[in-house]
C-alpha cells in the first residue's frame, strides 16, 4: 500500500469511529498550533485527547508521515480530517457511539458534557426519540427542548 492510501485510510477510519463533535474541536486546536508547528507539537496536542480510539489513530496518522520522512503541519492534517468528515456524514451506515461526560469540562477534552449531547439529540430528532436516563426531568434545559421539539 502507498503512503499516501494508508494515510487517506487512516483519515476514513478516524472519521468513521469518531463523531463530527468529537473531531472539529481537535481540528481547531490543530489550526491554533504555530504554522512551524512540528511532529513533537502536533503529538503533544493529540495526545490529550480523551477518546482512546480516536487518539490512537490520530497518533498513527503523524506516525505514518514521520516514518516515511514526509512533512506535515498542523493545518494541512486539520483540513485533510474536516474533508472527511462530510462524506461519512452523508453516508449514514454506521451508528456512532460517543462517550458523553456528567462532570466538570476538562481542558482540551473533546468528550461533550451529557446535558449538551441530550440537547443537540432532541434538536436534531424528525419524528421520536427515546431517552432513557437517570433524573433527567430534574435538568430544566432538556425539559425545555423536549418542550420545543413537541411543539
Amino acid at each position: 500500500m502507498s503512503i499516501s492510501a494508508e494515510i487517506a485510510d487512516l483519515i476514513r477510519r478516524v472519521a468513521r469511529i469518531s463523531s463530527p463533535n468529537l473531531l472539529l474541536p481537535v481540528c481547531d486546536e490543530l489550526e491554533q498550533l504555530p504554522a512551524d508547528a512540528d511532529f513533537d507539537h502536533i503529538t503533544s496536542l493529540l495526545r490529550h485527547v480523551q477518546h482512546a480510539d480516536t487518539r490512537t489513530c490520530l497518533l498513527e496518522i503523524v506516525s505514518a508521515f514521520k516514518s516515511h520522512d514526509l512533512q506535515v503541519n498542523a493545518a494541512s492534517l486539520s483540513l485533510a480530517l474536516r474533508s472527511a468528515i462530510p462524506s461519512l456524514e452523508s453516508q449514514g451506515e454506521e451508528t456512532v457511539l460517543e462517550l458523553v461526560w456528567s462532570g466538570p469540562s476538562k481542558p482540551f477534552s473533546t468528550i461533550r458534557r451529557t446535558d449538551q449531547a441530550l440537547a443537540d439529540i432532541i434538536a436534531e430528532s424528525q419524528q421520536s426519540i427515546l431517552i432513557v436516563s437517570f433524573a433527567v426531568y430534574k435538568v430544566p434545559g432538556i425539559m425545555n427542548s423536549l418542550r420545543e421539539a413537541v411543539d
